[in-house]
């Protein structure tokens, strides 16, 4: 019954998504009017579920935010003058690691010698990352620190989070396809805040910088574009997070919120020689202290700690 659910609303997304190519050829008032009613009805997909599926509400709400993503992006690409015949429309709305339309051709393509050993790298990184995770999820960690619990736990998942997300680009274009990489695990070591959210989730980070970013003053008002970027960052995770879990926390919010300034105090800033290492270091403690807040929310959608949330973090 649930991969009934599963397909049901992923099917009424895609075609939902289908409605707008004939919307490409009004003019902006009349399409963005189109846009409008269309991702409503894309937001409210996830409601057809079952209120206790909530891992499943999840999956289809972060689908339907995928595609009204790329429904923005083509109205903004429409403005710029560019517009997808029907075979690349098709191709782009069912694609899952690029979201620029107008960009597709700036999208790293390595040789398939290249993905080839990528893919066994991946394939011997995720293996290594399961027994990892597995070992952190049944540990003790009775009279251990929470915050420590929660570090451990953190790292683990983000890393296996990056490699498994790393799979389907490989093999996408391996069959041919293009995309993005998620971001290499090599990378997750940046030295500012600034430079982590240049390089995590490359397909997203594509969409936010040319639809919101430069479309709210960009390098010409970076503090004004950045906070476009993170504020819509929060307000979409609240979506997806309360969608699945029937409320809104506000957890989402305080996190990106906090990254957000962070990248703003740290945009400009480009440390060298012994300097990298201090930088490295603040940059990784002050991810996993924020994270805290995004981590809640995981939590909320399936036990991730071993004692629960600690009392503080609830309110209570």
């Amino acid at each position: 019954m649930t991969l009934t659910w599963l397909a049901l609303s992923l099917a009424g997304g895609y075609l939902t998504a289908l409605l707008f190519y004939p919307a490409l050829a009004f003019e902006r008032r009349k399409r963005g009017v189109v846009l409008i009613g269309l991702g409503l009805l894309l937001l409210l997909f996830p409601l057809l579920l079952p209120a206790g599926e909530r891992m499943l509400r999840f999956s289809v709400g972060a689908i339907a935010l995928l595609q009204l993503a790329k429904l923005y992006d083509l109205h903004v690409g429409v403005e710029q003058g560019f517009r997808p015949k029907g075979r690349e429309f098709l191709l782009f709305i069912f694609r899952i690691f690029a979201m620029v339309e107008r960009k597709q051709a700036s999208i790293p393509r390595p040789t398939r010698r290249q993905d080839l050993l990528l893919l066994a790298v991946r394939i011997g990184q995720a293996a290594a990352l399961v027994a990892l995770y597995h070992w952190l999820t049944v540990f003790n960690w009775t009279g251990i620190p929470w915050l420590v619990e929660h570090g451990a736990l953190t790292m683990g998942f983000g890393l296996f989070g990056v490699v498994s997300l790393g799979l389907p680009a490989v093999l996408i274009r391996l069959r041919g396809g293009t995309g993005f990489d998620f971001v290499n695990a090599a990378d997750l070591l940046a030295k500012t805040p600034a430079e982590f959210w240049r390089r995590w989730n490359q397909p997203t980070q594509q969409f936010l910088y040319e639809d919101v970013f430069k479309r709210n003053g960009g390098l010409r008002s970076p503090v004004r574009a950045i906070a476009a970027t993170f504020v819509l960052s929060a307000v979409a995770h609240e979506y997806v997070f309360g969608i699945a879990l029937g409320r809104v926390e506000g957890y989402q919010t305080v996190f990106f919120l906090l990254q957000g300034l962070a990248v703003a105090a740290t945009m400009r800033i480009r440390p060298t020689g012994w300097k990298v290492w201090p930088w490295t270091a603040a940059t990784l403690g002050f991810n996993l202290v924020s994270s805290v807040f995004f981590m809640v929310s995981i939590n909320g959608l399936s036990p991730f700690y071993s004692h629960g949330v600690p009392a503080w973090l609830r309110g209570g």
